[in-house]
């Protein structure tokens, strides 16, 4: 989380975060939240299409994939809470939407898929 925002702010996207992603709390079946941070005209971004359709295809139905175009004005929030500088950016909630990883740049989908075991 990054200082640029106020905590009402903060609050709000936490909230947001909360309503979209605690899956104890919205009763959703995922056990992982994969956001990818990037933006379409980036290469290394293009590149972790593939490993979002793998992580898509292998574990679908326990970890929910979600883009967010950082380009868009409606992710900015996001984009400001999470501190994204660098695309592509990958984090990682668990099922109660907290943060455990992040990396930058490309990660192959066997890397990524390493952070899917029990925790």
């Amino acid at each position: 989380m990054t200082d640029r925002m106020e905590q009402s702010e903060k609050n709000v996207v936490e909230d947001s975060l909360s309503e979209l992603y605690d899956y104890n709390t919205n009763k959703k079946s995922y056990e992982y939240t994969f956001l990818e941070f990037g933006s379409v005209g980036c290469h290394s971004c293009r590149q972790m299409e593939d490993v979002m359709e793998t992580i898509k295809q292998e574990y679908g139905s326990r970890v929910n994939v979600v883009f967010i175009n950082i380009s868009l004005k409606k992710n900015r929030d996001f984009v400001d809470y999470f501190g994204i500088a660098t695309i592509p950016t990958q984090v990682l909630l668990d099922k109660n939407g907290k943060e455990f990883f992040r990396h930058s740049g490309f990660l192959s989908a066997e890397d990524l898929s390493k952070h899917f075991v029990e925790r």
